[in-house]
């Protein structure tokens, strides 16, 4: 199938960057999450400041 098999072949260099590009990004997300990801509660509160605020405008028509 293969004769030649190379790692200095450009076809795997495409493949290689995908991953590492994909994997600093992960680590990132990972490294920074608790700073700018939300927990579930912040999420509610979130929507329910929103759904008051709505309701708020709602009844002032």
């Amino acid at each position: 199938m293969f004769k030649h098999f190379s790692f200095s072949s450009p076809v795997w260099l495409i493949p290689a960057v995908f991953v590492s590009v994909v994997c600093v990004i992960q680590t990132m997300h990972v490294v920074e999450h608790g700073r700018y990801c939300k927990t579930s509660d912040e999420w509610r509160q979130i929507y329910d400041q929103k759904a008051s605020t709505m309701q708020a405008a709602e009844s002032e028509d």
